[in-house]
């Protein structure tokens, strides 16, 4: 087990010898790399940790005149054919 943060509460419990971190450089040598604090764990949005296993918060329910990011129908509709 990893030493606790003072911004993270609690131990980490993630396996070191996880794969989801590795990969080749262009001279086919192998690496993994490891941050000590941004593992990628879901929290809430005053920054504490969910308990593993829950499921996202749903989004927020817009308005049906709600473009956004857009600022009308009409811009969201050029973009959309520009880029489809």
């Amino acid at each position: 087990p990893q030493p606790s943060s003072p911004i993270l509460p609690g131990p980490f419990h993630e396996d070191p010898n996880s794969t989801d971190a590795e990969f080749t450089d262009v001279s086919e040598r192998y690496y993994r790399t490891y941050h000590s604090v941004l593992n990628g764990r879901p929290c809430a949005a005053d920054g504490t940790f969910l308990p593993h296993g829950t499921p996202p918060t749903p989004a927020p329910l817009k308005a049906p005149d709600d473009w956004s990011p857009y600022r009308n129908r009409i811009e969201f509709e050029v973009a959309e054919f520009a880029f489809k």
